[in-house]
């Protein structure tokens, strides 16, 4: 009976060829395929390469105008400020004027002028409302216009501690030692609720500022003026924009701010 054998030396190496061909031909296909799907698509890619640009270069200006737009109402209400401390005869290197927002549960500082350089540098611009004498004030159904604090600092330092909620490092930590202080709330009307305090404080008990000042300051254009203005400015800008703002007003003034109140 013969037997049949199978020869796979010819055919073996055709079907190699074969498979060797298709491979090569799945190869070009797939090569060619992405250098057209590329050349394609390119010139998306570039135009989104530029959008995305255009957008960064977009973003910087407009971050750079709101930059301007809090350093410049900073400015503005310092300029307003010391207009009303000359006018009122309060502009001394005893005392200082601040002017706060207020923003759910903080104060941020807005503006502050002093002819002495270490009470107008500016070190927290922000604290909570449950603090200070301007928290009282704040949370008070009328003004609590007028405070004294001791002469002493120990017993000033417990006094901040004690009775207007600061810590013993934030009390001791404050650069300026006020001995008399007053405030008011802003409002745009008197029908308004309150959205800010200005707050005036000296350093000395029988110093430029008197217990009648701050009615003399409610009286003042500059206070209306002053207060119109921040109503209006103050609605658009978040607290890191007005501290940006002051950031630049100090790189510029040549000062940064300092670890005080």
């Amino acid at each position: 009976m013969p037997f049949c054998v199978a020869s796979i030396g010819p055919s073996y190496k055709w079907n190699g060829l074969v498979v060797f061909v298709l491979i090569a031909l799945g190869l070009l296909l797939a090569g060619g395929a992405i250098v057209y799907n590329r050349r394609r698509h390119r010139p998306t890619l570039l135009t989104l390469t530029n959008e995305n640009a255009l957008l960064t270069d977009e973003l910087a200006r407009c971050e750079e105008q709101i930059d301007n737009r809090a350093t410049n109402l900073i400015n503005v209400v310092n300029v307003l400020l010391r207009d009303l401390a000359n006018d009122l005869g309060i502009y001394r290197g005893d005392t200082r004027l601040s002017v706060y927002r207020h923003n759910e549960d903080k104060f941020y500082l807005v503006g502050r002028v002093s002819p002495n350089e270490i009470y107008a540098a500016v070190g927290r611009t922000s604290y909570p409302d449950l603090q200070g004498f301007i928290g009282q004030v704040w949370r008070a159904a009328d003004d609590k216009t007028n405070v004294t604090f001791p002469i002493d600092r120990q017993d000033w330092v417990e006094t901040q501690v004690q009775s207007y909620g600061l810590s013993r490092s934030e009390a001791e930590a404050l650069k300026m030692h006020t001995v008399f202080m007053t405030a008011t709330k802003l409002r745009r009307d008197v029908h308004d609720d309150a959205f800010g305090v200005l707050c005036i404080e000296c350093d000395r008990k029988r110093g430029s500022v008197k217990a009648g000042t701050l009615n003399e300051v409610r009286n003042s254009p500059q206070f209306k003026t002053l207060t119109s203005i921040l109503d209006i400015s103050l609605t658009g800008l978040s607290h890191d924009e007005v501290k940006r703002g002051f950031l630049d007003k100090a790189s510029n003034s040549g000062s940064l701010p300092t670890q005080q109140s």
